[in-house]
């Protein structure tokens, strides 16, 4: 079952959810999904994928990001303006079709390399803050407009 993560350079395909139990997040609640990434014919090379989140997860270390509980709702704020391979932390994470209900426009604010050691099973830990549920916008820019209380 492929899980999605949509970043603003374009979207990432994780096979397998590992160790969780399905559940509807709450919006400014923190969650720490892992993914693995393995071989499948419909997409890239595992470690392509794998690779490709790896700046969303070592730039949270050298950077702002904030994501939380306000007034009612969520809020994030970032600063990326001098970051060279990550232009956004605003994430979608789109579930599969039966677990629909665990959709969700979050923010990464950390996570970590949970691969085996001898790097057959490539797994990452993200630090993810629910923004909102998927299916409350549309589109990146409206989670922006909604939600992104810009740093100045």
């Amino acid at each position: 079952m492929t899980w999605t993560i949509g970043t603003e350079q374009g979207s990432i395909a994780a096979d397998v959810l590992v160790g969780e139990t399905i559940y509807t997040p709450r919006v400014a609640e923190e969650i720490n999904p892992t993914f693995r990434f393995v071989p499948n014919e419909s997409f890239p090379t595992p470690e392509t994928r794998f690779e490709a989140l790896a700046p969303y997860v070592r730039e949270t270390a050298d950077t702002f990001v904030r994501a939380g509980r306000a007034q009612g709702g969520a809020f994030f704020r970032e600063d990326t303006a001098n970051l060279a391979d990550v232009d956004s932390f605003l994430v979608s994470i789109e579930a599969p079709l039966r677990y629909d209900f665990a959709s969700v426009w979050g923010v990464i604010v950390g996570g970590r390399d949970a691969s085996n050691r001898t790097r057959t099973a490539l797994r990452w830990e993200l630090d993810i803050v629910v923004l909102a549920p998927l299916e409350d916008y549309d589109s990146r820019a409206d989670v922006k407009a909604a939600l992104e209380d810009v740093v100045l």
